[in-house]
């Protein structure tokens, strides 16, 4: 249960509330790749279907809507965003939990699933919101990938004075 609460400002007698939009997300992801088709994506405002060979799964959205907005829900301490920079593409303001963390320059040579990474996430549940920022003409969205990063281990060797720093990815094993 939510509560909403609209309160009068000041400055005049009246208070107009014409509608309230409830959106709800559908549930988080965990790990794996989504497509900018899966059912996990909310979009508002005006974004179109497209495609292209070098896009995952051969599909893209795309929006030239200033206000436009694409979010999901990860259940993660990491995602790579996956867009297509391009000559007309624009600027990708990237938020998790509501604050801006980058703003993600789409503009330049054609390049299919071009990879903004973020990583350092606290353990749980968040919102990821992608938004056009301006800058240019398009804002293209291909896929997310929710992931594990790897962590640096020590490897002692008793019988050898060098400490060792490995990778060890939680997923797949040591690398």
């Amino acid at each position: 249960v939510n509560l909403i609460e609209i309160r009068h400002g000041g400055g005049g007698r009246f208070i107009d509330l014409d509608a309230i939009e409830v959106n709800p997300l559908p549930t988080p992801v965990g790990t794996g790749i989504y497509d900018d088709r899966h059912a996990s994506w909310f979009y508002k405002g005006n974004w179109t279907d497209g495609g292209g060979g070098g896009s995952y799964n051969g599909t893209i959205r795309y929006t030239t809507d200033l206000n436009a907005v694409a979010m999901i829900r990860i259940d993660g301490t990491a995602f790579r965003l996956r867009y297509t920079r391009h000559s007309e593409g624009g600027i990708l303001g990237v938020y998790v939990d509501g604050g801006k963390v980058a703003d993600v320059n789409a503009n330049g040579t054609l390049n299919w699933q071009t990879v903004y990474e973020r990583t350092g996430l606290s353990s749980g549940v968040h919102l990821i919101e992608i938004r056009h920022g301006g800058g240019g003409r398009f804002l293209d969205l291909d896929a997310i990938e929710v992931f594990v990063p790897a962590t640096a281990s020590r490897y002692y060797d008793a019988g050898s004075p060098v400490v060792t720093d490995i990778w060890v990815d939680p997923v797949n094993g040591n690398d």
